[in-house]
C-alpha cells in the first residue's frame, strides 16, 4: 500500500471517527436510562478506540522505521 493511499484513508477515517464520536456522545446522553443500549455504545466506542490506536501505531511505526 502506498503512503499516499494510506494517508488518504487515514485522513478520511479520522474525521469520520470524530463525527461519529460526537454523534455517539449526543446519542449517549439519551441512552443513559437503557442499560442494554449503554453497553452496546460502550462496546462500539471500545472497538473504535482500538481501531484508532492501530492506525496511529501503524503511522508512527512506519514513520520511525
Amino acid at each position: 500500500m502506498s503512503m499516499m493511499l494510506f494517508m488518504g484513508i487515514v485522513l478520511t477515517v479520522v474525521p469520520s471517527a470524530l463525527i461519529l464520536g460526537f454523534a455517539l456522545a449526543i446519542f449517549f446522553s439519551f441512552v443513559r436510562d437503557d442499560p442494554t443500549a449503554k453497553g452496546i455504545v460502550n462496546f462500539a466506542l471500545i472497538i473504535l478506540g482500538m481501531g484508532l490506536v492501530l492506525i496511529a501505531t501503524h503511522v508512527v511505526g512506519t514513520y520511525f522505521i
